[in-house]
């Protein structure tokens, strides 16, 4: 029994011993796989550390350090994407259209723009192209006028002052008092310096004097109060201003008033308050309706009835005259009348007839010696003669000569002296109603302004249709004709 047990311990003993070897074996191998994964997963992760780094490295050394970019090639334009064809000429002094050609292409009119919303009306001509009839109020071309015919540093000077206190005065709508008739002859005074809403000193100022002008007219040009003197001296303003400029904006509005000044004429060629047709005329008033058309035509506006109304202006004017003297609603009373007649036919190119001759020699005469005591009684004398003296300054002008020289010596004395250190002039004593308040300073400094400012300021005379002046024998207008007889009282 014994030897049975140990028999059988033995055998057990040999079985386990056959399975401990594969078990020994499998574990080693289970080891050494897990070891193998173990190396592989960290030499992987070791590579993707590598490759993190490497790229980071190579992005920051582009960035701090680029290579140059290629040029690259030109390209053909693409045959899919046909490039559109936009004329935009370049503009030269060469191209630039004349005035007549830019009218009859333009139909704009002031009531297709936003005058309240618009800083400053459009944008006109640069100095520099201004039209032929103005080109002497260029900044080169006024310099060699007032050497040519006898200006003085010191008159211009004082254009200049006078152009910066009005300049400072001006209201906020571009007004001048809120008066249009004053903003008319202020208008002027910047206009005939060569000012226009472009200019870099005055440019505003002239800007929204215009449109003021524009905006205060209402259709047919007639104002209440005394429609003629203002609708006359307005629509002179703006005749000019886009004569300057060629701003089509103010065509509409200079139509209108010379068709109010048209219509508004008497049979006789004579003209009155508001327009009325009696038999009153008043030559005061026919002064600036003829200033007006004057402008007008040589803006080249078109108006109907302009020429014929024009033609019997010179009758008109003409039958005012009696003894050397023009008269205001008599013929021949004289005083400021005898100015205003004489640049109306110079205007109208009659500035060699008897009449226009005969009241030069009355202004040499007399009125040059009121100027020549204006010296030390300008108080005095401008209140009554500063309205004629506007006139006399522009007739002895024209007339040139020796007359003109004379005229020429005493009055820029006489203005330069009398000028307020800030640049304007005073009224003096009461006159025409006006007084030393602001409105009363504006109309003597503008008249003053506008004498200075005679060098470079002149138009050419007016010319009919047919090239002949309005003189005797430029219309068919006789006494015969019942529409150009004169009613005179």
């Amino acid at each position: 029994m014994g030897c049975a047990d140990v028999s059988r311990s033995d055998k057990s003993a040999s079985g386990a011993g056959r399975f401990t070897g594969p078990v020994i074996s499998l574990l080693v191998h289970i080891v050494v796989i897990a070891l193998l994964v173990r190396f592989v997963t960290a030499k992987l992760e070791e590579r993707t550390v590598e490759i993190e780094i490497s790229v980071s490295a190579e992005s920051t050394a582009a960035l701090t350090e680029p290579s140059p970019m290629p040029e690259a090639e030109p390209v053909d334009e693409a045959p899919d994407l046909p490039t559109p064809e936009i004329d935009i000429p370049v503009p030269t002094m060469a191209d630039t259209p004349t005035f007549d050609a830019f009218l009859s292409d333009v139909e704009l009119t002031s009531h297709e723009i936003d005058l309240e919303s618009s800083p400053s009306p459009l944008k006109s001509l640069p100095t520099a192209a201004l039209p032929p009839s103005y080109t002497g109020r260029s900044a080169e071309k006024r310099r060699e006028l007032v050497r040519k015919h006898g200006g003085s540093e010191a008159g211009q000077n004082a254009v200049l002052r006078a152009l910066e206190w009005l300049k400072s005065v001006q209201s906020e709508n571009g007004s001048w008092a809120n008066k249009p008739a004053h903003t008319a002859l202020a208008l002027l005074c910047f206009l005939a310096h060569g000012e226009t809403p472009e200019s870099e000193a005055f440019g505003n100022c002239v800007g929204n004097a215009m449109r003021f002008l524009v905006s205060s007219l209402p259709p047919r040009g007639r104002l209440a109060g005394k429609p003629s003197y203002v609708n006359g001296i307005t629509t002179y303003a703006l005749a000019e201003a886009i004569g300057m400029t060629r701003l089509p904006y103010l065509r509409e509005t200079v139509e209108s008033g010379l068709r109010t000044i048209v219509d508004g004429q008497q049979a006789g060629g004579g003209y009155d308050y508001k327009y009325r047709q009696g038999q009153r005329w008043d030559l005061s008033i026919a002064g600036w309706q003829i200033q007006a058309m004057k402008a007008g035509t040589i803006s080249r506006l078109s108006v109907p009835g302009l020429d014929a109304a024009l033609a019997r202006s010179v009758v008109f004017v003409k039958a005012s005259y009696a003894d050397g003297k023009f008269g205001y609603s008599t013929p021949g009373t004289g005083g400021n009348m005898t100015a205003v007649g004489a640049l109306c036919l110079q205007l109208l190119g009659a500035g060699d007839s008897s009449e226009a001759r005969g009241a030069i020699h009355t202004l040499r005469q007399e009125r040059l010696k009121l100027y020549e005591s204006a010296g030390s009684r300008w108080s005095e004398l401008a209140s009554k003669h500063l309205y004629g003296w506007y006139y006399s300054t522009q007739a002895m002008f024209n007339r040139g000569g020796k007359d003109w020289d004379r005229w020429n010596t005493v009055y820029q004395d006489v203005l330069v002296r009398n000028q307020q250190s800030d640049g304007h002039w005073e009224v003096g004593k009461a006159m025409y109603g006006f007084t030393n308040d602001l409105a009363g300073h504006v109309y003597c400094t503008t008249l003053c302004c506008l004498q200075l400012e005679v060098y470079y300021r002149r138009l050419p005379s007016l010319q009919a249709s047919s090239g002949t002046a309005y003189g005797d024998n430029a219309w068919d207008i006789t006494d015969d004709d019942p529409d150009s007889g004169l009613i005179i009282r």
